[in-house]
């Protein structure tokens, strides 16, 4: 009956005050608050084959490759819960399929899982979203995906540089030269002594239309390392955008030279191009 109900409804509302009580209490000692952010700290010996692994990742050669994809594994091996080193595999595995060493149809669920393996052990780990925004771009072309993750990289660690790095190859491709550069020129002020951070930079300005800018910097990474080849290669792309071709010529054939490519193959390649 109504009077029954009415007595059953007062009688739960003791019970359910209490219940919202305890709750609140519970909440105001911390037991339903988020638990601190707490960082994996990787362990000595798998920090040293991570930063090698990094070290081996830029070199961007075949043996450098290997080495860190060698490097990388032996940190997960040491420390199979550090997130970083998933990523420096996702990483590496991303350059070899876009240097064009290794298929992308091999390397994608490599760097895929990589990446979300880096994602699984640390929602929050820079490394993870810049790997997983690295790959989104590099094999599936989804550049909205990829620009979320870099983003959300960058907002976990503003000074992540193969964030940067990331986000300069990315907005080079959508056509926003401008960011592009800006997000070069913070990955060199966050790696100076690295001659490949010099030749991403020169490489935004040459799609940005800004030949003499790239130049200068291709200047700079020539000193910094002659024996680039890299920048060899960038630097007579930039003369040929120039309409330099005579000098675009000469810097080809010195970073020929440089990979050890035989005196006859250069010969031939001298009277090809005199022939015209």
């Amino acid at each position: 009956t109504e009077p029954e109900a009415q007595g059953e409804r007062r009688n739960r509302k003791p019970a359910v005050a209490a219940v919202t009580v305890t709750v609140l209490a519970l909440g105001a000692i911390g037991l339903f608050r988020d638990e601190p952010y707490v960082r994996h700290v990787p362990t000595p010996a798998a920090h040293e084959a991570y930063t090698k692994g990094r070290y081996f990742l830029d070199q961007r050669s075949i043996q450098g490759w290997r080495n860190a994809l060698e490097n990388f594994e032996r940190a997960i091996a040491l420390d199979p819960n550090d997130p970083a080193s998933h990523a420096g595999l996702a990483d590496t595995y991303s350059a070899m399929s876009d240097f064009g060493v290794a298929s992308p149809a091999e390397m994608r669920p490599r760097a895929m899982s990589a990446a979300r393996r880096a994602l699984e052990l640390d929602s929050r780990s820079a490394e993870g979203h810049e790997a997983l925004g690295r790959a989104q771009f590099l094999f599936d072309w989804d550049f909205a995906a990829a620009e979320r993750s870099l983003t959300r990289a960058l907002e976990i660690d503003p000074e992540y540089m193969p964030a940067h790095q990331a986000m300069a190859w990315l907005t080079s491709a959508l056509g926003r030269h401008d960011e592009a550069i800006v997000a070069a020129r913070t990955a060199l002020q966050l790696d100076p002594v690295n001659t490949a951070r010099y030749t991403e930079l020169a490489g935004g300005f040459a799609l940005a239309g800004r030949y003499a800018e790239g130049l200068r910097e291709l200047d700079r990474a020539l000193q910094l390392s002659p024996r680039s080849f890299e920048s060899h290669l960038m630097k007579g792309w930039l003369y040929e955008l120039s309409g330099k071709p005579d000098s675009a010529f000469a810097t080809y054939r010195a970073g020929l030279r440089i990979v050890d490519v035989p005196d006859a193959m250069l010969r031939a390649l001298d009277s090809a191009y005199h022939a015209q």
